[in-house]
């Protein structure tokens, strides 16, 4: 799941790194987040804490949709907290959790066996004594 305003600005391109997901087979569902000015306002009656102003804060939608099409994901929009939540749901509803158990005894007592033999080889080397 990517969040994003899709403005690039950094390596790589938004379609390169979607063209290699794509190879890779995962899904990218792209969720924009932003206003419908691209404006964001913050007022002084916020009890001063940000000092009034404002920045961009619009979404490039078209790129978000190119990314989530290259990969065969979808592409969601969230102008809002309350969006964002119902787009939280529908990928809860959609997506789901595999759990494949793994044996991993082997590796875990392959591990104790090196640290074993490492520390006999440390204690011999540093309880040596020359007479």
């Amino acid at each position: 799941m990517l969040l994003s305003d899709g403005r690039n600005n950094r390596l790589p391109e938004p379609q390169e790194a979607a063209a290699l997901a794509k190879q890779l087979a995962v899904k990218v569902y792209t969720v924009g987040l932003g206003t419908e000015q691209g404006v964001l306002s913050l007022r002084e009656d916020l009890g001063g804490r940000f000092g009034g102003g404002s920045f961009l804060a619009g979404f490039d939608a078209e790129a978000l949709m190119g990314i989530a099409q290259t990969t065969g994901g979808k592409y969601y929009e969230a102008r809002s907290a309350g969006q964002l939540r119902g787009v939280y749901r529908d990928l809860g509803r959609s997506l789901g959790w595999t759990i494949r158990p793994r044996e991993v005894s082997a590796y875990v007592g392959a591990l104790a066996a090196l640290l074993l033999l490492g520390s006999l080889a440390l204690a011999e080397r540093f309880t040596r004594r020359v007479l």
